[in-house]
């Protein structure tokens, strides 16, 4: 995430690939006289032939990949709540796999 390895919540991915339902990554941007704009990404698709573990590691490489492009675009909009990089992936990790 951001370019160091981060740990994610399996969470989303697992249920999207059990239930074949995509994940629509998006972002709120907050505008200047208090607006706001919603910006939708193109909804990410499980592949039905995937098994557990490709599933929940491509889906979360392709949800937490478009929520770096977000903060890459507008950092000053970024807000997290808690400790991004206090728990980290095992390793060793592969170039590209959050």
């Amino acid at each position: 995430f951001l370019g160091r390895p981060a740990s994610v919540f399996r969470g989303p991915a697992y249920f999207a690939w059990r239930t074949g339902v995509p994940l629509l990554p998006c972002a709120i941007v907050r505008e200047e006289g208090g607006r706001h704009h919603v910006h939708l990404r193109e909804a990410v698709w499980p592949d039905p032939d995937w098994d557990e573990e490709t599933a929940v590691r491509e889906l979360s490489r392709r949800h937490v990949d478009s929520l770096a492009d977000f903060i890459r675009k507008r950092p000053e909009q970024y807000f997290w709540v808690h400790r991004r990089w206090k728990t980290r992936p095992p390793e060793p990790v592969e170039e590209g796999i959050p």
